[in-house]
């Protein structure tokens, strides 16, 4: 039973990751104008491999 749970909580964890990247995703592309004013904020943060799955 503790793998079950074990197994249960990952896949959970690993759905709310999915969910949380594709709202970013989508709030991203939806606020075109908005990254002109952090893209010195992305730039310094480039070696983020999170940023550079855009």
């Amino acid at each position: 039973m503790y793998i079950g749970v074990g197994v249960g909580f990952f896949v959970l964890v690993v759905i709310n990751v999915a969910v949380i990247v594709i709202v970013t995703k989508k709030l991203r592309r939806r606020n075109t104008p908005m990254p002109n004013t952090f893209t010195p904020q992305i730039n310094e943060v480039s070696c983020n491999p999170l940023v550079n799955t855009q």
